[in-house]
């Protein structure tokens, strides 16, 4: 089972049963891995990743080393970090 913070729904809504995942370096400091809400297009990760806290001057970085999987959707447990 994997821990990720959000909340289920707000993260899953519109989302097939499979959920890709983002883990980028040192993302643990910063509340990942977290869900992708785009799916499997990459073209807005710059952006999505800033917008969720992840540090502009580590985003080129992270755009080439960050791990990416799919899980279902029941397999994932949310933690709220509030």
């Amino acid at each position: 089972m994997l821990i990720c913070a959000g909340e289920p729904g707000k993260q899953l809504k519109g989302l097939s049963k499979m959920a890709t995942l983002v883990d980028p370096p040192g993302g643990w400091r910063y509340g990942f891995p977290k869900l992708y809400p785009y799916g499997k297009d990459f073209s807005k990760l710059r952006e999505w990743l800033l917008a969720e806290g992840y540090p502009e001057k580590d985003i080129e970085l992270a755009l080439k080393y960050t791990r990416y999987w799919e899980d279902k959707e029941e397999n994932i447990r949310f933690e709220d970090k509030s």
